[in-house]
């Protein structure tokens, strides 16, 4: 075989070996997100990847029904107050004074626990505004 047409068939196996290596580790990158049980936008190799495994092992954060976590979102106090009553166990609570807080809004046991606490005070909460 000639010399040129033997190089050219080793370029053509090296160049394929190649996309089939890169198709195997994106395979595995999804497999190892999904198996790490991360939200979808949460990629297993982040660097807060395995915070975010943490927090939502133990309890102490959700993130979103649409299966993400928004690791960009800003940080509000519903946020904040959600997080740490998660963190004290989600205990029983009455209902808040707050005039803000809806009896079916997502962080009313949050508000209602942080004002038992005396963590947040006054006639109202404020669960929008970022921290």
């Amino acid at each position: 075989m000639p010399m040129k047409l033997h190089q050219k068939i080793l370029a053509l196996v090296l160049a394929c070996a190649m996309v089939l290596s890169m198709t195997v580790l994106a395979a595995e990158t999804d497999g190892a997100q999904e198996e790490a049980g991360l939200p979808t936008d949460v990629a297993a190799d982040a660097w807060y990847a395995e915070a975010v495994a943490f927090v939502q092992e133990n309890g102490c954060m959700n993130g979103y029904a649409d299966g993400t976590f928004a690791p960009d979102r800003t940080v509000t106090r519903g946020h904040l107050f959600q997080t740490l009553y998660q963190m004290q166990g989600s205990p029983a609570v009455e209902a808040s004074t707050f005039t803000d807080v809806a009896a079916d809004a997502w962080y009313a046991d949050a508000a209602a626990w942080a004002q038992d606490k005396d963590l947040a005070t006054g006639t109202t909460f404020r669960a929008d505004t970022a921290v």
